[in-house]
């Protein structure tokens, strides 16, 4: 298996694809990504676009 960093590391890399995505759609987005000793997982925010 992957060590905490190497699974906090390919949350990062998720939500920079997550950026993209929701930003060129229009969308206002900022993720919570996990980080070792955190509980629970990602929290995306998407809000409406300006």
């Amino acid at each position: 298996g992957l060590s905490d960093q190497e699974i906090a590391r390919m949350c990062d890399i998720a939500a920079k694809v997550d950026y993209g995505t929701f930003e060129g759609a229009g969308f206002r987005f900022f993720a919570d990504t996990w980080k070792p000793g955190e509980e629970g997982c990602c929290r995306l925010h998407v809000r409406p676009g300006k």
